[in-house]
């Protein structure tokens, strides 16, 4: 079911009453900007207000109509918007508080007269580019399978305007395997927003900065921690020293690296790995001045970087989505243009 809303405060007040496309990394703990517990005290009205993103908004709101005709103009492919100070908001048939606000809808292909498709506009920095090389970013792609889910269409199509001078486009399909699962979390997430019961916090950044603007200040009183608290202490405490002695391997492997370079600028490996220990130059306006030399790796292109290790608390969804869209990604996703 899709409304037609006629004012940006209408629009969000019914967002808030369910889990919208935006919001479906965060329910899956792949989102950069909301973790699962931020996410819940947004939506049970509880959040501390973020003014901080509201000009980034309004610009991409501001450049959707553009970035469309541009996508278009490249593509030959039809589309149709919303009209402008209306937005749509569809409803998912059987799941209520699955929300989506799609930007358009848009052709399969230059031929076909018919608007199939989901049309997703992102604008980002160009700092941001390198992310968007290859694919696009986990985030909207579980954003536009969320999109799927809720309208029943087949194909979504993210384009997107990099730092105003690059346009980059990519067609994803419905993965229905995918969407179970989806569908599975965002039951249970907003079955705790019913019931007031909070996720719990993971290791994520977001949740770290939601928690300094959820508690700002301290109260001159004291609590009793949980009993599982004695465990969170015990293996902070074993990760503290872990880390701490991976430190001092990593320092040691450093100085090995800079003795060996000795005074030359650099140093160069059998592999094309090529080291740099150049003399930086720190004015004396900033701090007394000084001069010291900064190590720095440069690795050839296309090195496979080794897997990172995993986090404390690895949610096992966000576990999962990787895995299956990176073993599925050659056969569901078109290749950037």
């Amino acid at each position: 079911m899709r409304r037609f809303l006629s004012s940006r405060q209408a629009w969000l007040a019914q967002r808030s009453l369910g889990i919208g496309a935006s919001d479906a990394a965060a329910v899956l703990g792949v989102s950069p900007w909301h973790s699962p517990l931020s996410l819940f005290y947004t939506k049970r009205g509880e959040a501390p207000e973020n003014q901080g993103q509201e000009f980034a908004r309004r610009l991409g709101l501001e450049l959707e109509d553009p970035i469309a005709r541009l996508w278009s103009g490249e593509t030959k492919r039809n589309f149709l918007r919303p009209a402008p100070g209306f937005f749509w908001l569809d409803q998912h048939a059987t799941k209520p508080y699955m929300l989506a606000s799609i930007d358009g809808e848009c052709a399969h292909t230059p031929d076909d007269s018919r608007l199939t498709d989901v049309l997703e506009i992102k604008t980002a920095a160009i700092s941001k580019a390198s992310i968007w090389q290859d694919e696009p970013p986990i985030d909207y792609i579980v954003q536009v399978q969320h999109q799927l889910a809720v309208t029943g269409k087949q194909f979504a199509t993210i384009a997107a305007l990099i730092g105003g001078v690059q346009l980059r486009y990519a067609d994803i399909e419905r993965d229905d395997e995918f969407i179970a699962m989806l569908e599975a979390a965002c039951e249970e997430f907003w079955r705790r927003v019913e019931l007031n019961d909070p996720p719990p916090p993971d290791g994520s950044d977001a949740t770290r900065e939601f928690l300094k603007k959820l508690y700002p200040t301290a109260k001159p009183s004291s609590v009793e921690l949980p009993p599982e608290a004695i465990e969170w202490d015990q293996q902070r405490e074993r990760v503290k020293a872990e880390i701490k002695a991976l430190e001092a391997i990593e320092q040691e492997c450093e100085n090995q690296i800079k003795a060996a370079i000795g005074e030359n600028a650099q140093g160069t490996l059998r592999n094309g790995i090529v080291y740099t220990l150049k003399e930086t130059h720190r004015a004396s306006y900033t701090v007394k001045e000084t001069t010291y030399r900064t190590l720095r790796r440069v690795a050839p292109k296309g090195e496979k970087k080794p897997a990172a290790a995993k986090p404390l608390a690895e949610r096992d969804l966000g576990a999962e989505f990787q895995a299956a869209s990176a073993a599925e990604a050659a056969d569901t996703d078109e290749p950037w243009a």
